[in-house]
């Protein structure tokens, strides 16, 4: 008998100790977006790539000068869920309004659905931004089931 209130009491407070844990990770996950989401110098743009496999969200500094890098937030995200997708690989390109490359870069891989990219822009105008995500794993082949084409038009 002792040892089946032992189980089940010690059952108990490994669950609850979870619970707990998951409350307070979450609580400070949460504290931390709206923190970044109050932030009034960014222009956040959210898209799906065209297949809906992977969610985008991308945050630049509205208030940086044209000339200057301006680092573009680059975030993965489940489409469904809004986690971070891990060891995400990607190509971006940036073209200007007259449809011109300004920006080329292939085969990033970003670990933690997260990445930075300077990019410097000379002068201010309509660009497009493209970013095909080629999949996901460390190396390739990667898995295809998180991959697809996003474009977003920026405004400088």
């Amino acid at each position: 008998m002792n040892n089946r209130y032992n189980i089940r009491h010690y059952t108990v407070s490994i669950i609850l100790e979870a619970f707990l844990l998951v409350f307070i990770l979450s609580s400070y996950q949460q504290q931390s977006f709206s923190q970044n989401e109050t932030s009034t110098t960014t222009q956040p743009i959210s898209i799906k790539t065209e297949n809906n496999a992977v969610g985008i969200l991308v945050n630049w500094d509205s208030k940086l000068s044209p000339g200057t890098k301006i680092p573009f937030i680059i975030d993965f995200k489940h489409p469904f869920n809004d986690m971070n997708l891990q060891h995400v690989n990607y190509n971006l390109q940036l073209f200007d309004d007259n449809g011109t490359s300004i920006f080329s870069k292939e085969n990033i891989h970003v670990h933690m659905g997260s990445d930075v990219q300077n990019i410097t822009i000379e002068n201010p105008g309509k660009y497009t931004m493209l970013i095909t995500v080629l999949g996901t794993g460390i190396n390739p082949p990667f898995d295809t089931t998180r991959s697809g084409v996003a474009k977003i038009s920026l405004q400088m």
